[in-house]
């Protein structure tokens, strides 16, 4: 189950033009799912690092996967 994440007013900042666009952000967490359908235009392999290499890669992603998707998320 994906966290409940608080309003973030982020169509009040999409209706004013803003759309991160060129905006690069880090997220630490226990692993992201980047075949996610709501993540494959946004995610950048080239500046992923495995901060834990030794973990077990078929970890539970669901965290870092839901913070990855409210930083990912599109108009529309």
């Amino acid at each position: 189950k994906y966290p409940t994440w608080p309003d973030m007013n982020v169509t009040g900042a999409w209706a004013l033009g803003y759309t991160g666009s060129d905006v690069t952000v880090a997220i630490i967490g226990d692993g992201i799912d980047t075949n996610h359908e709501d993540l494959l235009e946004n995610y950048e392999s080239s500046l992923s690092l495995d901060l834990d290499p030794n973990s077990n890669e078929f970890a539970n992603k669901t965290l870092g996967t839901s913070m990855a998707g409210v930083v990912a998320a599109r108009a529309n």
